[in-house]
């Protein structure tokens, strides 16, 4: 019997064979096809397009069926016949790179195909700028360096407006940087526009808010100045009415300058208020306001001169057992205090400082003002590591003993003498405490007193009745005392003061009203300010004070003006006779005022044992 199976495998072979056969020569013809036909675009790669009608030719002997044309894989032009011309809507398309394809079909086969790039450009050139922020305030010459670019072409030009006026202009450039110089611009709020062309005609426009203002003045604060992380200097400037101009905050304790500027156009006698706050760790706030500036009292810049302060203070309770009742002990500087109290020399003393303006040394006094040459004194390094005094520690040695003669034997003057270690010292106003006591003599007009005659740099004070008196070296053997009053008064809001003639000077001092208890913090802070203005002026201004630099229960007070007031007077400088010259001699030159002047005098509106305030920023 035959072997049927066999047979059908070699018969299945066969028509296997014969099948896969045909499908080959089937692919062999096509791409024989595709190799014959040519097609022609009349744009190259990398055309870049406009809205221009594009054309296909075909080099072929073979039936046409159909030809498709794809932008990216997606049909977008079909034709059954010659012509082959189509236009692409670029404005719907979008720009950089994009597959164009011709199909070409024969008998439903297809039997041709071309695929180039094309780049469409139909948007401007694009702009990116970080040398100048969204309603930046510009008041000095800056550098503006954008960034254009476009991903299809070359950039053009660049056009630079602020408004209407032409800032820049550029063409055919890589940079595109421009100065801005607002002396050059009007004052104010405007529109910084730009205005790119890219190779092909496309516009682009971008605009930026900004303020030109024109530059009032700039503070220059030296290396340590504050306390860095304790304590912040805040400087608000604000027009001739208190409004708000611009602020600027220092807190890095590194050489700074800070520049102001306003949008309104000023000159030289154009008037402003100059705020300075010492800002203690944002629950004590010192204001500052200086008021009746000028530009021309000011000039460009005022230098700050840094103080001293004490940092990891250490608090202190020494034994004395040699002390006798009736006895003062007290020592008193930028970085100590300390009195007798309950059987202890108790108080602090500093044990690192905010900079080189400081000592480890502390200055005590110990005398019994009843008593004639009771006074002594001790002069101790790192009293931190003492628990006790002793007798030996106080000397009598260079002991100086003065009289004070006055108008009338039956008033007992206050007196104080500060000494300091070194010239550099003396110019920051960081001395020690010598001599505080209000001088006895009820039958005599000449008053004694003593003090350790132990440095080379001294400043005194005094007080009697409503007057006082300040000046630099040892006391005068003198004083006349004036008769004259001063008045102010506080109410709706509203300062007002009646000085002294060629008193040139004014000053007043608000307390703001606490709400919460004793305990400091930002919700319930302390506030004093201080108002320095010119002596012959009836009216002062408290200034707006802006949002977002302090705490919302300071910027309520100033709103509000819930201020109290402790205290005024007049002053008058022995080597100015203007407010201007203070001004000019001691706030821009940023020294004690005794430095300037070496007396002043200055009387209040009533008497009392209160002499503030008392001095200018920052001492």
């Amino acid at each position: 019997m035959p072997n049927r199976p066999h047979f059908w495998s070699i018969f299945f072979f066969i028509v296997l064979f014969s099948c896969s056969s045909e499908e080959n020569n089937t692919a062999i013809e096509e791409e024989n096809n595709l190799n014959a036909i040519a097609i022609t675009l009349d744009i190259t790669e990398n055309t870049v397009l406009s809205n221009q009608e594009i054309t296909v030719t075909l080099s072929t002997e073979i039936d046409i069926s159909r030809l498709e044309i794809f932008l990216d894989d997606q049909n977008i032009e079909n034709f059954l016949a010659p012509p082959y011309n189509f236009i692409l809507d670029i404005e719907t398309l979008d720009e950089g790179e994009h597959k164009l394809k011709v199909a070409v079909y024969s008998n439903g086969k297809r039997v041709a195909s071309k695929t180039i790039t094309v780049k469409i450009d139909n948007i401007g050139p694009q702009l990116s700028i970080d040398s100048i922020a969204a309603n930046e305030l510009i008041c000095n010459k800056i550098r503006v360096s954008p960034r254009i670019s476009d991903i299809v072409s070359n950039v053009k030009s660049l056009a630079v407006f602020l408004d209407d006026i032409l800032v820049s202009e550029r063409d055919n450039s890589t940079d595109f940087s421009f100065i801005l110089n607002p002396e050059e611009l009007p004052a104010g709020e405007g529109n910084l526009k730009f205005i790119s062309e890219d190779d092909h005609g496309n516009i682009s426009r971008d605009s930026i808010d900004i303020a030109i203002g024109e530059k009032i003045m700039a503070i220059n604060f030296p290396k340590d100045f504050m306390r860095k992380g304790i304590e912040k200097i805040h400087i608000v400037i604000s027009d001739s009415d208190g409004n708000f101009i611009d602020s600027r905050t220092h807190s890095s304790g590194e050489i700074e300058t800070l520049e102001f500027c306003s949008f309104a156009e000023t000159n030289e006698n154009s008037e402003f208020i100059l705020t300075f706050i010492h800002d203690f760790n944002n629950t004590i706030f010192n204001f500052y306001v200086y008021s009746n500036l000028s530009k021309g009292m000011l000039g460009n810049a005022i230098n700050l001169n840094k103080t001293s302060g004490g940092l990891s203070p250490a608090s202190l309770k020494l034994d004395v057992p040699f002390y006798e009742d009736s006895y003062q002990m007290r020592a008193s500087g930028p970085w100590n205090s300390l009195i007798y109290y309950n059987g202890k020399f108790s108080g602090h003393v500093s044990t690192k400082f905010s900079n080189e303006l400081a000592t480890n040394k502390t200055f005590i006094s110990y005398f019994n003002k009843n008593i004639a040459d009771s006074y002594q004194w001790a002069w101790i390094t790192d009293l931190q590591s003492r628990t006790t005094l002793a007798p030996e520690d106080f000397t009598k040695s260079r002991v100086t003993a003065a009289t004070f003669e006055i108008d009338s034997g039956f008033l007992s003057p206050i007196m104080k003498i500060t000494g300091y270690e070194n010239e550099a010292m003396y110019s920051a106003r960081t001395g020690h405490l010598l001599y505080s006591d209000d001088l006895e003599g009820p039958t005599s007009s000449i008053k004694k007193y003593y003090f350790a005659d132990i440095f080379d740099y001294y400043t005194y004070s005094g007080q009697v009745a409503n007057y006082t008196w300040e000046g630099s070296g040892k006391p005068p053997s003198r004083i006349t005392i004036p008769d004259a009053s001063i008045d102010y008064s506080f109410s709706n809001g509203q300062v007002r003061f009646t000085g002294l003639p060629e008193y040139e000077v004014g000053r007043i001092r608000l307390i703001g009203i606490r709400t919460g208890g004793a305990v400091l913090t930002a919700e319930n802070p302390s506030v004093r300010v201080e108002l320095i203005f010119d002596g012959q002026q009836n009216e002062v201004i408290l200034p707006q004070i802006p949002e977002g630099i302090f705490p919302s229960a300071v910027t309520q007070m100033f709103a509000n003006k819930t201020f109290e007031i402790k205290q005024g007077a007049a002053e008058n400088y022995s080597a100015f006779s203007t407010y201007g010259d203070y001004i000019s001699k001691v706030l821009v030159p940023s020294v004690p005022f005794y430095i300037a002047s070496p007396f002043k005098e200055r009387v209040f509106k009533s008497e009392g044992p209160q002499w503030l305030p008392t001095n200018e920023f920052p001492f």
